[in-house]
């Protein structure tokens, strides 16, 4: 699939006046000839108009024969059939259908998740095996073996994590589940050993607060705010039990929430329907799991706690002693996601947990009835749409002769390391930093320029809060729509 970009000045549909002709070279299949007409297009206004809050909210306009509609120029092809695939034996083999279902190598190209940290609070980890030892969380305040708290945050040698069943700083897996999860979020990837972890080069927080298959409120509560203090991004939580809302456990998931903290957790295995918890807490993915033909796995818990689906049977990952083996369960469905989750933030750091919430429901492909429903959410978790979704908000970074668009505006993707900025008269881009330049409208006012990818909105916040900026805005995406 490919899809165009542009960005800045306004064209009416007119007399025939130009026409692009691109060739696409296609990988593996030769040349293929595509041809875009554009020749009833011309150049309208010099005018660049910029969205005000109260449109937002329109990710694609519906354009006619006589309507005026905004197109970024020059135009840029994405090709995204690109893929990264790791060298591990389980995937090559096709064991690890569910990475391949969810088209993890089109995320991978993208994103390999090695800013983030996922802490797995569960059963433990095997802090031995030989596909984890590698992506294991290290604290980097704690002295190993030295029986001193080191970093002083009242956990003695939490090296790579903490056991709240047995208090100490070995957060190792006694039963296996703990172990599964982690291998699923984040096996070593690319190391020619074993399997491949969804999150590549995230990192996996190990807590204990299972001793076996049970774990108390207390424990898990302990745990959920440990993960929290130490950093972790993003909490995997498969664990829970229906109707389970105790405030001590509703306390910890604010908790974690205020700070930031995105929490991902099972949907639950009852094959019907109850509020199972913690999923069902609002601002909580609650994970449903499907099988290799997209169906809802038959023992999957449905209600309205589901925001999306992942596969869940048969999942290859790590067990104890170096193995690795088969399970089943939205236990197996929710580290898939909280995977996905690290490639997005660090392929969008700048995010918060929302965003990265509402990019992955935005991604997910429908199943079941049309939109959400409560079997599958919002449809089943996919990589391929790994662009950055942000949130409205009307604050202004800037006086502006006319209504500026501060960090926009809407829900719609933008294309990830570009931002728009148009300048008063006499003020140069120059005058503002060190900007590459990607492209200059018709009338030279508005520039697209190149910022680090994940920078984008700290970048318009730059550029708001300079004197001769009249207005800087993210590079939306306006896609045309067969």
């Amino acid at each position: 699939m490919v899809d165009w970009f542009g960005g800045g000045a306004q064209y009416r549909r007119a007399r025939p006046t130009w026409r692009v002709a691109v060739v696409l070279l296609v990988a593996g299949l030769g040349l293929a000839a595509l041809l875009l007409s554009m020749s009833d297009i011309a150049p309208a206004s010099a005018s660049v108009e910029t969205s005000r809050a109260a449109q937002s909210s329109a990710v694609v306009a519906q354009v006619t024969a006589t309507e005026v509609y905004s197109v970024y120029l020059p135009i840029v092809f994405r090709d995204f059939s690109q893929q990264l695939e790791p060298n591990d034996p389980m995937y090559l083999g096709g064991q690890q259908w569910g990475l391949g279902q969810v088209h993890a190598p089109r995320g991978w190209y993208v994103s390999t998740g090695h800013a983030v940290t996922v802490a797995v609070v569960d059963g433990g980890v095997d802090l031995d095996h030989p596909d984890l030892v590698g992506s294991l969380w290290v604290n980097p305040g704690e002295i190993p073996g030295n029986g001193i708290d080191d970093d002083g945050n009242g956990f003695v040698d939490d090296v790579h994590g903490w056991d709240f069943v047995d208090d100490d700083g070995m957060p190792d897996d006694i039963y296996g589940h703990g172990t599964h999860v982690a291998g699923i979020v984040g096996a070593t990837t690319d190391n020619a050993l074993g399997m491949a972890g969804m999150g590549w080069e995230g990192k996996v927080m190990a807590v204990r607060v299972l001793e076996t298959q049970d774990g108390t409120v207390q424990d898990v509560a302990q745990g959920i705010e440990y993960a929290v203090d130490q950093g972790a991004q993003v909490i995997n939580l498969s664990l829970g039990a229906c109707y389970l809302d105790m405030q001590e456990m509703r306390d910890a998931v604010t908790y974690a929430q205020d700070a930031g903290v995105l929490l991902v957790a099972a949907a639950g295995n009852t094959s019907g329907s109850c509020p199972f918890y913690p999923a069902a807490y609002d601002d909580v993915i609650g994970v449903a799991a499907t099988d290799s033909n997209d169906q809802r796995a038959s023992f999957s818990t449905y209600g309205s706690h589901v925001y999306v689906a992942a596969p869940g049977v048969a999942i290859q990952s790590t067990t104890l002693g170096g193995g690795y083996g088969s399970k089943s369960g939205t236990s197996m469905a929710t580290p898939m996601v909280s995977g996905l989750a690290a490639l997005l933030w660090t392929h969008c750091p700048g995010s918060t947990s929302s965003q990265i919430a509402q990019t992955i429901a935005d991604g997910a492909v429908d199943l079941g009835a049309a939109g959400w429903d409560s079997y599958y959410g919002w449809g089943r978790i996919d990589a391929s749409s790994m662009t950055c979704s942000v949130s409205t908000t009307a604050t202004s970074l800037a006086a502006a002769a006319e209504p500026s668009v501060t960090e926009q505006a809407s829900l719609a993707s933008f294309r990830p390391g570009e931002v728009i900025v148009s300048l008063e008269r006499g003020t140069s881009l120059q005058s503002l930093g060190r900007w590459q330049v990607l492209d200059v409208n018709r009338r030279g006012t508005s520039y697209l320029i190149r910022v680090p990818v994940g920078s984008e909105l700290a970048a318009v916040r730059q550029l708001l809060a300079r004197e001769g900026v009249r207005y800087a805005h993210l590079n939306h995406v306006l896609h045309a729509v067969d």
